[in-house]
Parts: structure tokens; C-alpha cells; sequence
């Protein structure tokens, strides 16, 4: 891997994970690590698939049901994501279903989304969204779907790549704002092209064509609300894309079930 290539994919995973240790990048460097969100989410996934199938095989053997095998399975990729990615996104996705929850608009509206205690709409946001990742995560585990539990990390920051390349910024000089600062061109036809493998992949491995499907229908989904919506308020911020990964990556190990 080229330096410039291999700089920019390290501060994609340290920006992601904690896996690497913090690095400094200035804020017109974001752009360029747009390309490198799915790759940073592919070694989260395949670090939290791992931590799952070695629980799933230290289990194997023992006493433990096999309902309760699984579940302990997915609760431990969904806790290593969780972790290694500092729970990241997680408040973006409290932050906004509390602002969309109270119905309000204009700047009002951004000061629901900025207030830092979590409301009744984001606690059960919360909820449901860790719920489903973590029935989803299980089901997986008990067949042993392990390319779709390292996939879908992969699969939800890619996708986020792609709102910063559809959507514009509330405030260029923010975080999320710099990250849209770029040309978008080169990053959304990656984007594109990484998602495309990733639903090939699932037919490619033994998983049906449906799932394949499935999950691009699901990922458009999400892609248009996430852009829809943040442009019906403003522009995009952090906590939009913040909330699309949560969203996305539920979607994908739904649709690939």
C-alpha cells in the first residue's frame, strides 16, 4: 500500500476504532479519508467477528442451550463494535430521533439535536435499534453467517461515505461539514463500488440472492431518508451520519437474514 494511501486508511480506522492509536489530521485532510470508511469498517468487523466465533467455539461443547450460545454470541460482537468503535454513532442516533421526536423546526430543532441528555424518543431509539443489531448479530452467530457479521460494519460506514457526498453540510466549519468539504465525485463512485461487492459477495458465499437484494433496496432506503431529512432541516451534520451507520448496519443484518 502506498504511504499516502496507507496514512489516509489509518486515520480512517483511528477516527472509527481505537484499534490504532489517536493520530492528528487537519480538518481539509477529512475529505480524503472518505474512501477509506469502508476498509476502517471492515477491520472493525472482522475484529468483532472474531471476538463472536471464538466465544461460539469456546461454547460449543459445553452445557450452555444453543438458544443462549447464540445470543451470548451476538451480544459479544455487538459488544466488541460497541467498544472499538467508542460508541461513536450511537449518540448521533439519540441526538436526532430526540429532534425529529419533538416536531420541531428551524433552529429549535437544532437545539433538541445539540442538547446532550438523551430524551424519551432517543432512549427508545436506543433500544430498538441495539435490540434488533442484537437479535440480528445472534441469528447470524447460530448459523454461522460470519461473513455477514464482519460485512456489515464495512457496509454501514461506507454507506456513510456516501451521505457526505449527497448531502450538504449545516455548518461547513463543523466536523461532518469538513468530512463534505471534498470533491465527491471519486469517493461516491468507490463508495458504490465497494457496496456493490459486498451484496455480491453474500450470493458469492452461499447466502440467497433475495439477501443480496434485499440489502441494496434497505441501503437506498436509509441513504435517501438520511439526506432527505437532514436537507428538510438545514444541511448534514455528524449526528445524521452518525445515526445513518446505526441505521444501515441494522438494515443490512436484517436484510441479509
Amino acid at each position: 500500500m502506498h504511504g499516502a494511501s496507507l496514512s489516509r486508511f489509518l486515520d480512517a480506522l483511528a477516527f472509527f476504532t481505537c484499534l490504532v492509536p489517536a493520530r492528528m489530521c487537519s480538518g481539509s485532510a477529512l475529505p480524503s479519508l472518505l474512501p477509506w470508511f469502508g476498509a476502517a469498517g471492515l477491520v472493525l468487523g472482522l475484529a468483532c467477528t472474531g471476538a463472536a466465533a471464538l466465544l461460539s467455539l469456546h461454547l460449543a461443547d459445553s452445557a450452555v442451550p444453543a438458544l443462549l450460545q447464540a445470543m451470548l454470541a451476538g451480544f459479544a460482537w455487538l459488544g466488541a463494535e460497541m467498544l472499538l468503535s467508542r460508541a461513536l454513532h450511537w449518540d448521533g442516533l439519540c441526538d436526532v430521533a430526540d429532534a425529529l421526536g419533538s416536531f420541531r423546526t428551524g433552529d429549535a430543532f437544532w437545539e433538541v439535536m445539540k442538547d446532550s441528555r438523551i430524551g424519551a424518543f432517543g432512549a427508545a431509539a436506543l433500544a430498538t435499534v441495539f435490540a434488533g443489531q442484537l437479535l440480528c448479530a445472534s441469528a447470524h452467530a447460530a448459523s454461522a453467517n460470519w461473513l455477514v457479521l464482519a460485512l456489515a460494519p464495512a457496509w454501514s460506514r461506507c454507506q456513510a461515505s456516501l451521505v457526505f457526498c449527497f448531502a450538504s453540510p449545516r455548518n461547513p466549519a463543523s466536523l461532518g461539514g469538513r468530512f463534505a468539504a471534498g470533491p465527491t465525485a471519486r469517493p461516491r463512485s468507490l463508495a458504490l463500488l465497494q457496496l456493490g461487492l459486498m451484496a455480491l459477495s453474500l450470493p458469492a458465499f452461499g447466502r440467497p440472492w433475495r439477501g443480496a437484494l434485499a440489502v441494496c433496496l434497505v441501503q437506498t432506503c436509509v441513504l435517501v431518508w438520511t439526506v432527505r431529512t437532514a436537507q428538510r432541516h438545514g444541511g448534514l451534520n455528524g449526528d445524521f451520519a452518525g445515526a445513518s451507520i446505526e441505521l444501515s448496519q441494522l438494515g443490512f443484518l436484517l436484510a441479509a437474514c
